[in-house]
């Protein structure tokens, strides 16, 4: 990989642009880790995605997915500076036809929001660290905790990253850096500096979709002058096709002994667009004077020398296909979903008053997925679970897994009431209830011994937002261009996201056979038409 592109800025740039260790993101992949990333890998704060599983308790039923997100995040940084080296030397390097002459290509786009940031920041380098740092504020099984358990805000949430980028600055100031010719205090000053550009691409999220958002030191203002710098590197780092979505595919799909490769001929698509800002957008520029400005944002170039690469938006679309097929293998296979049920049993049973959430969140920040498991079957055990009850986590962490007895995965077989019933029990208590009224139909089934899964009856996907170049002047997201007739597997496979609902219920192992039975009528009678 070739040095960062580093001119104009002040030497402790420089120097913490500077290459350093190789380390391998994937299967004949490697990534050259630049100083500022190696500083802020070694934060503890950092490290703690090692213990954070990419698929949660996937591995209960796939024990070859075990992969964590600090790799993915290393992954995605590699990913991201994949592009943005692609982008300088690729087809659309001195032309990107979406009708703003003025900066011409991909080249002339980098360079304007390098020189935007100043010669205290680096575009490539607040990239990377973006990329290494977007996922450490989760909390372990921080997806399913928020969307099907409904604890605490869910991943993205802005306070939270906020907080967490506190930690690490915090870290950052004590660590061991020493640079020839370039002061210790300057090279550590300009790192925090990244770090608070890495918090305003999160707030500047929150402005561009007309929500408010405070930064710990910058102004509003100051924010809105970058958004032309941030719209572009969260695209490129975190949106719906991103280096992010690039990662975790070929690295869950891998761990799920189903491997996939990203085309890399997709590198020489790749673009920077300047798009045409929308009310909300107009809006915030127009509070610095800046209103006819444009916003730049990542996308793949399908138009080129008179000519349209159908191809193009066929790997882009593959990318979704595969994304689908990650979380229906493996995200919400059965065993999965039926694990996730059990930890969601394991802790309704020791938060049995269910005010508020279970835990502290600040103290679930410095937690991995077995620390989290080891303070759910510590609390569990000291429970009254009753004279025929007894604690789930110890069947979960032995993979005695609950069996299914009944399970619908059609939801026109619900009846109204079931459907209305089943809306409630994205609240903990109301699954209670639901477990509650099977229990009193089933003499002889204790309530520790049955478990109700119910997916989000929402569960759907967006359309498609990731831009491409159509034709002379026009950039379009996939999903419009889909709405448009072109390209509509894209909308079927988003609109698949609905069909992995379904609703389950599950007994304990030693539940005999004719109990069983017995469960399944009473649910069939409870929840069917």
């Amino acid at each position: 990989m070739s040095p960062l592109f580093t001119p104009h800025k002040v030497a402790a740039v420089s120097a913490l642009a500077a290459l350093s260790e190789s380390v391998f993101v994937h299967p004949g992949l490697i990534h050259r880790l630049t100083l500022a990333e190696r500083i802020v890998l070694q934060t503890r704060s950092v490290q703690r995605m090692s213990r954070l599983r990419q698929t949660g308790l996937a591995y209960l039923t796939i024990p070859t997915n075990e992969n964590t997100r600090l790799p993915h995040c290393i992954g995605t940084s590699y990913w991201t500076a994949r592009f943005i080296e692609r982008m300088r030397s690729n087809q659309f390097r001195h032309s990107v036809a979406d009708g703003f002459p003025e900066l011409p290509g991909n080249v002339e786009r980098l360079d304007h929001l390098d020189e935007l940031l100043g010669p205290e920041l680096s575009l490539d380098l607040l990239a990377r660290i973006y990329a290494l740092v977007h996922d450490s504020d989760l909390l372990p099984f921080g997806h399913t905790l928020s969307y099907q358990f409904g604890y605490f805000p869910p991943p993205g949430n802005v306070p939270r990253f906020q907080g967490y980028l506190t930690r690490i600055r915090e870290e950052i100031t004590t660590a061991a850096v020493e640079v020839d010719g370039v002061e210790r205090a300057d090279v550590i000053a300009t790192l925090l500096r990244h770090i608070d550009a890495v918090e305003a691409i999160a707030v500047s999220v929150l402005l561009l979709a007309g929500k408010s958002g405070h930064h710990v030191s910058q102004s509003e203002e100051e924010i809105v002058r970058l958004l032309p710098v941030y719209s572009f590197v969260e695209t490129l780092v975190t949106a719906t096709v991103s280096a992010d979505l690039i990662d975790f595919t070929q690295r869950d799909t891998l761990g799920a002994g189903t491997p996939w490769h990203f085309n890399t001929e997709l590198l020489e698509h790749a673009a920077v667009f300047a798009t045409r800002p929308d009310d909300i957008e107009s809006e915030l520029l127009g509070r610095t004077g800046a209103g006819s400005r444009r916003l730049f944002r990542f996308g793949f170039g399908a138009y080129a020398s008179g000519a349209r690469r159908h191809s193009v938006v066929s790997s882009v679309t593959e990318l979704l296909r595969v994304r689908y097929q990650t979380l229906e293998q493996i995200v919400y296979c059965s065993g999965k979903v039926t694990a996730d049920a059990m930890l969601d049993k394991a802790i309704r049973n020791l938060n049995a008053h269910h005010v508020g959430d279970p835990f502290d969140e600040s103290e679930l920040l410095v937690l991995g997925d077995d620390q989290f498991l080891d303070l759910v079957e510590a609390g569990e055990s000291k429970v009254n679970l009753g004279p025929l009850g007894s604690p789930v986590i110890p069947d979960l962490r032995s993979r005695r897994l609950f069996d299914v007895v009944y399970r619908i995965e059609d939801r026109s077989r619900l009846s109204e009431r079931a459907e209305a019933t089943l809306r409630g029990a994205s609240v903990p208590v109301e699954r209670d209830v639901l477990e509650e009224q099977l229990v009193k139909e089933v003499p002889g089934l204790a309530q520790t011994d049955i478990v109700v899964s119910c997916l989000p009856l929402t569960m759907q996907m967006k359309d498609p937002s990731v831009l491409i170049g159509w034709s002379d002047d026009e950039v379009l997201s996939l999903g419009t261009l889909a709405h448009r007739g072109y390209g509509e597997d894209a909308l079927g496979i988003t609109r698949r996201y609905a069909d992995l609902w379904s609703f389950s219920v599950c007994v304990r192992s030693s539940v005999p056979s004719a109990t069983r039975s017995l469960v399944r009528e009473v649910a069939a009678r409870h929840f069917e038409r």
